[in-house]
């Protein structure tokens, strides 16, 4: 996937967004890049898992995507997908083990504000 947007940071929790052509639904997505994810593992490492149960989120626009927490051996965070037409959209919000399984509001208010753009012309 291509990066869209550089990752940001706040009060330690770091969120990159990554947008490519996909053909599919946002629940195909997330669970596409959690098998992804999770074959990068090492052996007997906890390396990176799922750990929730994916949920329905909703942005700004009242569209919806698909989100899900996950643990890994020294940091914990949240990864997200849209489908906006035929773009696939990954978010990836990652803080160290210390912070809490709610999201402040800020980070949440990021989440909900991914959307499609319309970029005129060249």
């Amino acid at each position: 996937m291509r990066r869209i947007r550089p990752a940001m940071s706040y009060q330690g929790i770091a969120l990159q967004v990554t947008a490519d052509t996909y053909h599919g639904t946002a629940a195909e997505l997330l669970a596409q890049l959690q098998k992804n994810n999770e074959g990068l593992r090492i052996r007997d490492d906890g390396g990176f898992h799922v750990t929730s149960d994916p949920v329905t989120i909703t942005n700004e626009t009242g569209q919806r995507g698909v989100a899900a927490h996950f643990d890994g051996t020294n940091a914990s965070g949240l990864l997200a997908a849209f489908v906006f037409g035929e773009t696939g959209v990954e978010i990836e919000v990652v803080g160290p083990q210390a912070v809490s399984a709610s999201l402040p509001a800020d980070v949440a208010a990021m989440i909900k504000s991914v959307r499609p753009i319309e970029v005129s012309g060249s």
